[in-house]
């Protein structure tokens, strides 16, 4: 997912920035109230009743100005921002002092109070949602290189088991050295099994290598630098939220404090500017290199189980003569010992009958 957001919307004001104006209303109007809670991100209808609206909120750009003004919500003679009756805070957005304003359910206000509300939830991917996937992401991706390292642990595990049962093996062949054939098969056994656990630890240090290696350094690295992106945005994010705060509750007759407030929220929002853009960067680097890294890393690892299986059917093919021609052996040694069954079976009844026929 990449984050759509263009330069007009990196040049907002910060999206963290509110004001909640309900405790005041309440004291000053006693009334009941329609509470919209303006922000970039999404808008709030907490009743519909008829009543005062008291909004603090930011328009996009002079184009939504200009549609609400259509809309008979801002009036020309309340509010026009070209006339200087609202203070501009930057070139495609004006952040509004708080006005009060009657809006009836079904109205022209109320259309235009909804209207507003559609133009602040147009957002394609929000930072809070990419900051949550990447979040999510983190955690599975520490879950998986958990899982691959227990999974190398037991293979490892297995491996030591597999030794000890191919060095029992090897120990029965030469118990069993006078009889050729079993100790020949029994080494030739030995050998293979011991070549299939090479290739067993070759797998795993593909794993290991792959999955838990690649992996850890795009948590490590990428990740930490995206982390490093997001702690600089928030920290000049609530910078900037003090200087539109300050700001807005500059006594506007005092000109030293205005000023003061005007130069501080202009550098502030600069540096913002700068910050903004390069988290977005970072944002979206991270997203578009995260593909290439999860698959790489999974098919690096699908070829070394292609490898595997590979040198595994080698070796075998190898020995499949060697065990068609131990296969017909066994056979032709199970018909055999049952021959020689019947024999002995034969001899011993006829040694029988004789030790009858003597003792009577």
């Amino acid at each position: 997912m990449k984050v759509a957001v263009d330069f007009d919307e990196c040049l907002k004001d910060s999206p963290r920035f509110r004001k909640d104006p309900m405790r005041t209303l309440k004291k000053k109007l006693g009334a009941s109230l329609f509470l919209i809670n303006c922000k970039p991100s999404t808008i709030q209808f907490l009743s519909l009743q008829a009543c005062t609206v008291y909004y603090w909120t930011m328009l996009g750009n002079l184009g939504d100005y200009e549609r609400l003004r259509r809309s008979d919500f801002l009036s020309s003679s309340s509010f026009d921002p070209r006339r200087g009756l609202a203070p501009p805070l930057h070139p495609h957005g004006l952040l509004l002092r708080p006005h009060l304003h009657f809006a009836v359910p079904g109205t022209p206000q109320m259309a235009a109070l909804r209207l507003l509300a559609h133009m602040t939830e147009r957002r394609t991917a929000t930072i809070e949602e990419v900051e949550a996937d990447v979040c999510e992401l983190e955690s599975k991706l520490d879950k998986l290189v958990k899982l691959c390292i227990g999974m190398i642990d037991a293979g490892k595990a297995y491996n030591v088991a597999s030794k000890h049962f191919v060095h029992g093996i090897q120990e029965l062949a030469q118990q069993s050295a006078k009889d050729e054939v079993v100790e020949s098969n029994l080494t030739k056994f030995a050998e293979t099994l011991q070549e299939m656990i090479n290739y067993h630890t070759i797998l795993f240090d593909q794993a290991q290598r792959s999955i838990r290696s690649q992996l850890q350094i795009f948590m490590k690295e990428d990740l930490r630098k995206f982390r490093e992106a997001k702690k600089q945005f928030d920290k000049v994010s609530e910078e900037k939220e003090v200087a539109l705060a300050k700001n807005a509750q500059a006594a506007r007759n005092k000109q030293h404090e205005v000023e003061e407030a005007t130069n501080i929220l202009t550098a502030t929002r600069k540096c913002f500017r700068h910050v903004v853009l390069d988290y977005v960067l970072q944002i979206n680097v991270l997203q578009s290199k995260r593909r290439s890294e999860i698959l790489k890393s999974m098919l690096s690892f699908m070829y070394a189980h292609l490898t595997f299986f590979h040198q595994g059917y080698d070796l075998f093919s190898e020995l499949q003569p060697l065990m068609k021609q131990l296969g017909g052996q066994l056979d032709q040694l199970v018909i055999d010992a049952a021959k020689e069954k019947r024999d002995m079976e034969l001899k011993h009844s006829t040694i029988q009958q004789k030790v009858m026929n003597l003792s009577t």
